[in-house]
């Protein structure tokens, strides 16, 4: 009998537990949100934020400008010194246009493919201002202060810093391009006797 009443204590323990819908289930643990790296990535304000900072200090011209530019990418993560990396190699698409390109040739008085990439580069740190007013009028280049002998748009160096920094604070060469680059510029190629019409206002400044 003793044993008939434990097993009908057991019994009715098990008909309490299944009517309250079994056993209470444990909540699990609230895990820290954490940014993520793209999330912490820069954005373009950001990018053009550390153009203009550098040219904060390029009272001395492009070597100074370049100096400041370096030390402020130095300062950043590899993972936002690739960002700017991409926005940098963006805005350097966007100026691969054969309009730019005349301009170029016009100011300079011819322009190599290398001497191209210079100008691009060198017309990225000029700004955001600079920079999205001569995509919308190359021609608008003529009211630009471009130091005595006209060349601080011909700057070597820009555009390798990213690079340089990445591989200082890494180690490695940056990550290859999502998307390679142009093989040709956009828009109309030009003959040297166009650029009168291309670019009239620099023509009259520089040309021949």
């Amino acid at each position: 009998m003793p044993m008939l009443q434990h097993a009908i204590h057991i019994l009715f323990l098990l008909v309490l537990v299944l009517g309250s819908g079994g056993c209470e289930k444990a909540t699990p643990p609230v895990q820290p949100t954490t940014p993520s790296a793209v999330g912490e990535e820069m954005d373009i304000q950001k990018f053009w934020k550390i153009i203009e900072n550098s040219r904060q200090h390029a009272d001395g011209g492009p070597d100074t400008q370049l100096v400041a530019l370096r030390k402020s990418l130095e300062q950043l993560s590899p993972e936002d010194v690739v960002a700017f990396s991409l926005h940098f190699d963006s805005c350097d698409v966007q100026a691969y246009r054969w309009d730019l390109w005349a301009a170029a040739f016009v100011i300079h008085g011819g322009c190599s493919d290398d001497t191209f990439q210079d100008f691009r580069a060198s017309l990225i740190c000029r700004g955001r201002t600079v920079f999205e007013r001569t995509l919308a009028n190359p021609d608008s280049l003529v009211d630009l202060n471009m130091g005595k002998f006209n060349d601080e748009l011909f700057f070597e160096g820009f555009q390798y810093l990213p690079a340089q920094i990445y591989k200082q604070k890494t180690s490695n060469g940056l990550p290859a391009r999502k998307t390679p680059f142009p093989s040709d510029p956009v828009g109309t190629e030009w003959g040297e006797e166009d650029l009168r019409k291309i670019c009239p206002k620099l023509w009259a400044k520089f040309g021949d």
